[in-house]
């Protein structure tokens, strides 16, 4: 397969990835600060909300949050992949200059080191 053939198929996986991301950001982070902090649940009842109970909302907002801010993370990821596809740059490690290993961008179409630098921690 052509590179180009190649790179515009990591465009379309990018821009599909992309896609969910901003779909699932905002939803995390609403599910994540609905109900904390007392606001309401939704529920009918006007009974108190049992100490177990609201501690376990608030961790699971706090995990939602997580999610949401790992996703961020990743949607920048993506948007950075996009522009090396632009500049020429996509699928040369940032450290190195080595090719990224095809599967590799198979796996992860945002990567920007290859498996070596990645390894190091670079």
């Amino acid at each position: 397969m052509s590179r180009k053939l190649q790179f515009n198929k990591y465009r379309e996986k990018l821009h599909a990835l992309r896609g969910r991301l901003d779909e699932n950001v905002p939803e995390l982070r609403d599910e994540a600060f609905h109900g904390a902090g007392g606001e309401s649940t939704g529920d009918l009842s006007n009974a108190p909300i049992h100490q177990a109970d609201r501690a376990g909302q608030e961790a699971e907002a706090v995990v939602n949050l997580g999610i949401a801010e790992n996703e961020a993370v990743l949607r920048r990821q993506v948007e950075e992949a996009l522009l090396r596809l632009e500049d020429g740059t996509f699928g040369k490690c940032a450290t190195c200059h080595a090719e990224i290993d095809p599967g590799r961008l198979e796996a992860i179409p945002y990567a920007s080191l290859c498996i070596r630098c990645a390894k190091r921690g670079q």
